[in-house]
This record gives structure tokens, C-alpha cells and sequence, in this order.
């Protein structure tokens, strides 16, 4: 199965290898981020495709660049982008990661935006309130068990706008071990990755955010 993820920012999709293949080859396991990990398992739980049937898709280009940040929060783009993936690229699926910053609306307008595409029921919009670390803080015993949290989240539903992103970084970074610049930025990209590979996914449905996004892929086709 053919999946393109397009995320806002490093922290979410990049691997431990930056250099990607030409849009629309497949990626590799370095290339992969912890929303790759997150996503593979939701599509496992949803559409009974295991991981390793998965295959992730480098994202296309718009106007030879990275799509990236605000620009999956322009309409326009965002369609020329999944109708790419899935014509040019036979991306079986697209997922848009965004977060909604304190934006209600955001997932609603772009919803709008793609669904008269012609292939719109192969993407979903994911809306992370407010941003994906909150997703990554659902969890205490992941959070226990990768990180040695002792100290318990506030709940990550009512953060204010980067507030999940400046507690789950400073956690990380105080469990990282490596001194060497290089090596601590690898580390912390694995951590995030462990994160959400153990997080359990029931636990994280109480998340509002994120159980619109199970329903959204249960219904993608």
C-alpha cells in the first residue's frame, strides 16, 4: 500500500537519514519519522494493513520545493499536492498532518478545499490539537518508559498553542546522553520515534483530534 505523509515541520517526518530519494520513491527506515511510525500503526488498526505492507512515498514538490509549515494550510496547494501523490505517484492514500494552533477551523477548510477532488476519498486531513506533540504526550506509561517521566502532563487537550511542543522537547532533551551535537540530534529523533511507536493508541483516542482522525482513515478508500 502506498501512503504520502506531508507534515509541517522535521520533528515530525525526518529521519535519521535528511537526504530524501526523488518524490514519489519509495523511503526507507532512516528516512522515517515518528509520524511516519504513528500513521503506519493507525492504517494497521484501521484498514488491517500490516506495517510492513506499508510503503511510504517521498512527498512531491510544488514549484521544485519542499511543502512544508503553513504552506499544507493553503488550499490550493494542498490540492495540487494530494492529486500529485495519487496521479503522478499512485499513492494509495495521502495524509495531511497539521496542527491547528489554536485555529478551529483549520481542518474544516481544508477538508473543503479537496473534497471535490476526483480521488478525495484517498486523503485525509489530520488535525492535531494543538500541535502533534500533544498527541505524543497521551500516554504516561510510554512516556515513563521511553523518556523516565516522573512528572505527570498537563492534559495535553487544554495546552495553549506550543505548549505540548516546549514540554515534551525539554523532556527529551534532558534524556538525551550524547554529547556530540550530531549524535544527540539522532537521539532525540529516536526517542520521538519510540514515543510513538509505544503510545497506546486507545489512550490516545480519547483525544478528540485524534479519534477524528481514526474515523477519518476507517473511511478513506
Amino acid at each position: 500500500m502506498n501512503v504520502v505523509l506531508y507534515c509541517e515541520g522535521p520533528a515530525e517526518d525526518r529521519g535519521n537519514d535528511a537526504l530524501l530519494p526523488p518524490p514519489g520513491d519509495p523511503m526507507s527506515g532512516d528516512h522515517l519519522g515518528p509520524a511516519h511510525t504513528l500513521v503506519a500503526r493507525c492504517i494497521e488498526r484501521t484498514h488491517r494493513v500490516p506495517t510492513p505492507a506499508l510503503r511510504f512515498l517521498v512527498p512531491v514538490r510544488d514549484a521544485g520545493k519542499r511543502v512544508r509549515g503553513s504552506d499544507l494550510h493553503v488550499p490550493k496547494l494542498l490540492r495540487r499536492v494530494i492529486l500529485n501523490s495519487i496521479t503522478l505517484h499512485q499513492a494509495k492514500l495521502v495524509v495531511a498532518l497539521v496542527d491547528t494552533d489554536g485555529d478551529k477551523s483549520r481542518r474544516q477548510v481544508l477538508l473543503v478545499a479537496t473534497d471535490n477532488l476526483a480521488h478525495a476519498s484517498q486523503r485525509v486531513v489530520a488535525a492535531a490539537v494543538q500541535e502533534f506533540e500533544a498527541w505524543l504526550l497521551a500516554d504516561q506509561r510510554a512516556l515513563r518508559d521511553v523518556l523516565g517521566c516522573a512528572d505527570t502532563p498537563p492534559d495535553p487537550t487544554q495546552m495553549a498553542p506550543g505548549e505540548a511542543k516546549s514540554w515534551l522537547r525539554n523532556r527529551v532533551e534532558a534524556r538525551g546522553l550524547l554529547a556530540d551535537q550530531s549524535q544527540r540530534a539522532a537521539e532525540i529523533r529516536q526517542l520521538r520515534c519510540q514515543l510513538a511507536a509505544q503510545i497506546d493508541l486507545d489512550t490516545l483516542a480519547r483525544q478528540p483530534s485524534f479519534r477524528q482522525f481514526l474515523d477519518d482513515l476507517l473511511a478513506a478508500r
